[in-house]
């Protein structure tokens, strides 16, 4: 033990004598330090914890892949014809994210949109907190179901916002549900 009290008192002696290599070297700890804690705090947001879905264990995402030159767009026909034919799974949900412009009210911004299925938030487990979610019946229709932070940001927490237009591009959008947080 008193060996390595004497160690340390070198240690802390000779640190002290070089102040350019004592600076180096915790600013080298401390950038290692930081990055592992930045990286530790990624992998356990992404990878170790579930999905806020009831049964996510569950959920698998099937992506469709092709080269750059044909796309990667899936008819809806072809969708259609794979839940028909489908043996392996429970269910079959497509969604295609895609950014669109929304201009409501005075604000103009470009968000990160989803397209969806009809069965996509039955397939979640989720539902809008305020209005509905999507049906059969709104196949074609022009209609939106917003999440929680843009009806603060760009609807004020409107409480009638239920039935309001928005625009999305050249489109206007009937607002039919309202997700939660």
């Amino acid at each position: 033990m008193e060996t390595l009290v004497q160690d340390l008192r070198y240690a802390i002696r000779q640190l002290y004598k070089s102040p350019g290599f004592t600076l180096t070297a915790i600013l080298t700890l401390a950038l290692g330090i930081g990055a592992t804690t930045a990286m530790l705090a990624i992998v356990d947001s992404v990878l170790l914890r579930p999905l806020d879905f009831p049964h996510a264990e569950r959920l698998i995402s099937v992506t469709l892949s092709a080269d750059q030159t044909h796309g990667t767009d899936l008819k809806w026909s072809t969708f259609q014809e794979f839940q028909r034919n489908l043996h392996s799974f429970d269910s079959l949900a497509a969604y295609n994210s895609l950014p669109i412009p929304i201009i409501s009210g005075d604000e103009n911004d470009v968000l990160m949109g989803v397209q969806v299925s009809p069965n996509i938030l039955s397939l979640l487990g989720v539902q809008p907190h305020t209005g509905h979610g999507f049906n059969d019946n709104d196949i074609g229709k022009d209609i939106a179901v917003v999440s929680e932070p843009f009806w603060n940001k760009h609807l004020h927490s409107d409480p009638n916002a239920i039935g309001k237009p928005i625009k999305a591009g050249s489109r206007s959008l009937t607002i039919v549900g309202i997700m939660p947080a």
